[in-house]
């Protein structure tokens, strides 16, 4: 092997184990909480999470869905932090919470169904600890 073709060998090897090094002491990635809109039910309906760790509701239905933050359309807090928009089937919406509490939320497309039917609604919390 030329002095050459060495140098190029221990570069490469310093590459590879710079790469498991970096992949094996990198910073850890929050895994994905998902929470799924199916049948006008979030599940789960009540999720905990640590503060940075970022939530994925999904649209597992045939119906249109929203997350939008408030307990009832009079909340004071209404779309505060929450706020999807419409989710047609398939899509979904990622929140990453930065502030421990209690966010209470709901599908007001579905919501209504708690007056309407006495029963449910479409409502869920995430309760996010530091």
């Amino acid at each position: 092997m030329t002095r050459r073709s060495s140098v190029v060998m221990s570069v490469l090897v310093a590459a590879v184990i710079g790469l498991i090094g970096w992949a094996g002491l990198g910073t850890a990635v929050a895994e994905m909480v998902k929470i799924s809109m199916k049948d006008r039910q979030f599940s789960p309906a009540t999720l905990t999470v640590k503060v940075g760790e970022p939530v994925e509701w999904l649209n597992d239905d045939q119906d249109v869905h929203q997350v939008i933050s408030g307990k009832g359309l009079q909340d004071p807090s209404l779309g505060k932090p929450l706020d999807s928009g419409t989710l047609l089937p398939g899509q979904y919406f990622i929140h990453t919470f930065t502030k421990p509490g209690k966010y209470p939320y709901m599908c007001v497309i579905h919501w209504s169904l708690q007056s309407i039917t006495g029963q449910g609604g479409m409502i869920g919390e995430v309760i996010v600890e530091p």
